[in-house]
């Protein structure tokens, strides 16, 4: 008999290809947020009870950063208090939750990788949410993993590969960021690292994003070497020109050391995923 997990949050970039790398082995039950409001504790509370998985899968997010510094009570309650309702339900069900946080619980001051005991101290309100949920399934005392990534693509809805493809076609020319260091990371590597994760037991926090490092403008001038034949302009800026509301550290690469060690496996570069996410979508007829 296939174990069973809940996914919750279907609907999202990272749950389409979980859906695909766990329906081999797993029963998946994905549920949208129109069928389990995560903010809604009853709603959480029927899903679990009825469905009685094995595992739960929080894939629902806040994810707008810059919109958070002004929806501030709506970010706290999907990054923060649900996520502390989830953990409580599980813990009294006996059930494993895995939930995904974010590189930007850190604040961008060292100049090494982040590993996953190093001290938080977001700069940005986003941040904050995020690292307020992962103190909440902490405190409960429920069995959990914690995946902390960062700079995610993938085939569903919209991401920083879709958009920047979008605009080298339409205007032939983008500005991009280049004081921002991270690490680009596929939704279906990270899909894979969830699996790879629970079935070796681990618990507690990792980190998992691509590896190797690059900045946002790195990132679009490979995406454009690999998807646009015409010749375009990609010219690097300074985050300050954006005028963005939220802050973003200026270096936020992840360790993976802890997820290695766990599962044997070390991630793959970040410019490998990217080759094999557009080798996918051009073949697959995905729209930009």
């Amino acid at each position: 008999m296939k174990r069973r997990v809940l996914l919750l949050g279907a609907e999202g970039m990272l749950a389409h290809d979980i859906l695909q790398v766990f329906s081999e082995k797993w029963e998946v039950i994905p549920r949208s947020r129109r069928e389990v409001d995560v903010t809604m504790e009853t709603d959480v509370q029927r899903a679990v009870s009825s469905l009685k998985p094995h595992v739960v899968i929080n894939a629902s997010g806040y994810t707008k950063v810059d919109a958070a510094e002004t929806e501030r009570d709506l970010a706290l309650l999907v990054n923060g208090e649900a996520p502390g309702t989830l953990a409580r339900i599980c813990r009294d069900m006996g059930i494993l939750l895995v939930h995904y946080s974010t590189d930007y619980v850190f604040d961008g001051k060292k100049s090494s990788p982040y590993r996953e005991e190093d001290p938080t101290n977001p700069i940005n309100y986003y941040g904050e949410t995020k690292l307020a949920g992962e103190e909440r399934i902490r405190e409960s005392g429920c069995e959990h993993i914690i995946i902390r990534t960062q700079w995610l693509f993938g085939p569903r809805g919209r991401n920083f590969v879709f958009a920047i493809v979008d605009r080298l076609r339409r205007e032939g020319s983008a500005r991009v960021v280049d004081d921002q260091v991270g690490c680009p990371t596929y939704t279906l590597d990270l899909a894979r690292a969830t699996e790879k994760l629970i079935d070796s037991g681990g618990r507690g926090t990792f980190h998992f994003s691509g590896e190797g490092e690059a900045t946002w403008f790195d990132f679009a001038r490979r995406i454009a070497e690999k998807s646009i034949p015409d010749e375009v302009t990609i010219e690097p800026i300074k985050s300050r020109e954006l005028n963005l509301p939220a802050e973003r550290p200026s270096y936020s690469v992840l360790s993976k050391e802890k997820f290695t060690s766990r599962t044997g496996e070390s991630p793959r570069h970040w410019e490998e995923m990217l080759s094999d996410f557009l080798k996918r979508v051009f073949e697959g007829g995905v729209a930009w």
